[in-house]
């Protein structure tokens, strides 16, 4: 081990063990409650502390107050809204339009209550409709995506009142159940936690009803009988193409609104018991039998069996601990496949349980590391993401699964603070020449101004894939929120790893103003030859990158057909280390948005590529070394969300390293019923081009059937001709009872380079039941 990787390992275990010594000091005095004090707007004037009114109150500067009632007898959740509380205790509503008008009054009355007894929270709503539009409805799954293309009722609480982070939940009128939990006012959202929680719809004559009832077990919030709470309410309205809530949400805020908790309502009159720490345990049973012909030596219907269990402890009202022993994630669905033409890696989403909780803790820079710790979709451009979860437990280089003895994890709030530790051992692997590994990550931030906020980050492997030998990486990063649409974010971090010279940093500046109206945003990106993070993912390596972008969508006034038009240019210039040009890019995209949903979007680029090593394309192309320029122009057209087959179909036709590309793709989905959907993907791209051709091919169906929203079973068929596989799967999840499961999967995968059937690679079937206990 040399001596600056020592000092760097020894200085990231003391800065772990202040992070620890620091939380056994202070969490017990942060985790009091706080006198409630008057907080700070965007432009920094007080904003005066909310009297308590008896149901909602509104002030001149258009925030609300919301006031939870106590209930005297037991709430009955069966969506009805028939129990004599919903005579006596008076609805509230006015909601506000975010689209497609903003700051208007809401076209559909929406009425809604707020209860609580001593174990959980209720929030009630009566959405009224006009009975000639078409109440879109068709996706009752457990966390289907598509319930946001529904008609649907969505609740936000701030637990902390920090007006940055809250829990999410959407349901719509088929009963579809979707949480997530949201970091940053939505700078990080994950749309893969689950928790304890649940909801019933109803129909009436004018609309539609529904009941959600959240225990308190299942949130976080601070110590003390008294609560203060943010509270946050959206109604979508698919036949209006309409967004409302309870508070103004600017139109600049998107899709997303939901998640600007510092615009939300305050909750007041909710009172919760001070000595309750919830603990959970989650033991599991597994059965399997898996064949697989591409070891050595190879093993066929080997049958085995494990055991396991996760402990969920809160350590405060905010902090809470989680343990893992013998880890399994056998349920864990299949990675969709991808064409991929860049010279660069493809970024998969992380979808294990384990790794889910907390995730937006871990987000560091700016990085949105899709599914994994980092958060949202994938990584903006090429930024770093420092800790990605799927480098623990996956081999990326051997494509191979492997067992993780134990984890530890701590995550939370404690007073302006919020913390995470991860301590994950990974097993040996004998067949692969793998050593047991461990993984350490610990990151702190610390709330400043109204929004933003200041942290560090530290993750440490100790037997690295790029290197053999450990591997450390401490960043440093600022996250700045000015008025209502503008954001800095900036990072700077340095990696040490055993055998590895040169140039070890990486920093980060990003400005970005994002108005309903106009845009822009400035980025400089730099990654150093040896900055090697381990423990995340880094899509490019040696680079520095210069972004401008800009945009400008205005709304045409009192038109019927377009609601919205846009322009978009940007330019993208990425040296190496030495300032040799890599990549540039100039961009300029148009979109159209209709009233009625559908959106139709036309751009143009010119690209400049200089390829310093010879560029695998497929098994068949290979592009030389040398300087490329090309361009290309692409279409693409999205159905709206109201008709029973949405989708997207899209074009490009432009040259392509000498050559020529033309592409044409389509996703969908088909709504057979409201419990039976087909989800079809289609990819194919021809290259022309004077070193070689090929034809690449992606079909892939997913098919769901839910006979109840906690019944479902899906079934997914892809093929890939870039990776010569054909790939199935048939997946079972009963949720027999709240945060219980059942599941039942079967997966196969087949190599097709050859005649005949596809040559059978791996099949398996695994049987896991969960069970959830709480104390």
């Amino acid at each position: 081990m040399s001596n600056s990787t020592a000092r760097t390992r020894r200085g990231c275990l003391c800065l772990l063990a202040a992070i620890v010594l620091t939380v056994a000091r202070v969490a017990p005095v942060l985790a009091q409650p706080a006198l409630l004090a008057p907080s700070a707007s965007a432009d920094g004037e007080s904003v005066p502390v909310p009297v308590e009114p008896e149901v909602v109150a509104r002030d001149s500067a258009g925030r609300v107050t919301v006031r939870a009632t106590r209930l005297s007898e037991k709430l009955i959740v069966d969506g009805r809204l028939d129990e004599p509380v919903y005579q006596t205790v008076r609805s509230f509503g006015d909601f506000v339009q975010q689209e497609p008008h903003e700051g208007e009054a809401a076209t559909e009355r929406t009425e809604a209550w707020v209860f609580f007894d001593d174990s959980s929270i209720y929030i009630s709503a009566r959405c009224w409709q006009d009975p000639t539009l078409r109440l879109v409805a068709n996706d009752m799954r457990r966390d289907g995506q598509n319930i946001f293309r529904n008609d649907n009722f969505g609740v936000i609480l701030d637990t902390f009142h920090d007006r940055r982070n809250g829990f999410l939940f959407h349901t719509n009128p088929v009963g579809g159940l979707f949480d997530s939990q949201v970091t940053d006012e939505g700078a990080s959202i994950n749309r893969d936690w689950n928790t304890v929680w649940d909801a019933r719809p109803g129909r009436f004559d004018g609309g539609w009803t529904v009941e959600i009832v959240i225990p308190f077990k299942s949130l976080r919030f601070p110590a003390g009988g008294q609560q203060v709470w943010g509270i946050g309410l959206r109604r979508i309205v698919q036949a209006r193409n309409e967004l409302s809530y309870l508070t103004r949400i600017p139109a600049s805020a998107g899709p997303r609104g939901i998640t600007r908790v510092s615009l939300a309502a305050t909750l007041v009159g909710l009172e919760v018991g001070g000595s309750a720490r919830p603990l959970e345990v989650k033991p599991y049973a597994l059965g399997m039998t898996t064949t697989d012909l591409e070891l050595e030596p190879s093993v066929t219907n080997d049958l085995d069996g494990k055991l396991g269990f996760d402990v969920k402890a809160s350590i405060t009202r905010g902090l809470v601990a989680d343990f893992t022993l013998n880890t399994d994630f056998a349920q864990v669905e299949e990675d969709e496949t991808q064409v991929n033409l860049t010279r660069f890696d493809v970024f998969f989403p992380e979808k294990r349980e384990f790794f889910l909780e907390g995730q937006g803790i871990f987000t560091f820079g700016g990085a949105q590391g899709g599914g994994g710790y980092g958060g949202g979709g994938g990584p903006p451009s090429d930024t770093p993401v420092l800790f990605f979860s799927r480098r623990i437990g996956l081999s990326e280089e051997n494509e191979a699964v492997l067992g993780i003895d134990w984890g530890a994890r701590l995550t939370g709030r404690a007073g302006p603070y919020t913390l995470g530790l991860l301590q994950i051992r990974q097993d040996q692997s004998q067949a692969l020449g793998l050593p047991t590994t461990d993984f350490t990550v610990a990151r702190v931030k610390r709330d400043i101004l109204r929004r933003s906020s200041i942290g560090a980050l530290v993750t440490y492997r100790s037997d690295g894939e790029v290197v053999t030998g450990a591997n450390t990486v401490v960043g440093a990063d600022a996250y700045f929120a000015f008025y209502e649409n503008l954001f800095v974010n900036a990072y700077v971090a340095r990696s040490a790893s055993e055998g590895l010279d040169g140039d070890d940093t990486s920093y980060r500046g990003e400005v970005n103003y994002d108005a309903d109206r106009y845009g822009l945003q400035l980025e400089y990106l730099s990654v150093g030859d040896a900055f090697n993070p381990e423990v995340g993912f880094l899509r490019r390596e040696d680079f520095k990158r210069s972004y401008v972008g800009g945009r400008f969508s205005p709304r045409p006034s009192n038109s019927k057909v377009l609601r919205k038009w846009g322009l978009e240019p940007s330019f993208e210039y990425i040296t190496n280390s030495d300032f040799q040009l890599e990549t540039q890019q100039a961009q300029l995209f148009g979109s159209l948005e209709f009233q009625n949903g559908d959106r139709f979007s036309v751009g143009a680029e010119h690209s400049i590529e200089v390829l310093r090593e010879t560029f695998e394309l497929t098994d068949k192309l290979d592009i030389p070394v040398g300087s490329y320029r090309f361009s290309n122009l692409r279409m693409a057209y999205e159905l709206g969300p109201q008709r029973r087959v949405t989708g997207r179909v899209a074009v490009q036709r432009g040259g392509f390293y000498d050559g020529d590309r033309t592409e044409a793709r389509f996703r969908g989905r088909v709504e057979v019923t409201s419990r039976l959907s087909l989800e079809p993907t289609i990819a194919l791209n021809w290259v022309d081009t004077p070193y070689g051709d090929d034809t690449l091919q992606l079909y892939s169906v997913r098919t769901t059937m839910t006979l109840t929203p906690r019944v479902a079973v899906s079934a997914l068929v892809q093929q890939n001709s870039q990776d010569q596989a054909l790939g199935g799967s048939l997946r079972l999840r009963w949720e027999y009872r709240p945060g219980s499961d059942l599941f039942v999967v079967y997966s196969e995968g087949r190599d097709t380079d050859g005649p005949g059937i596809p040559f059978l690679q791996h099949r398996s079937v695994a049987i896991k039941l969960t069970r959830l206990v709480r104390f």
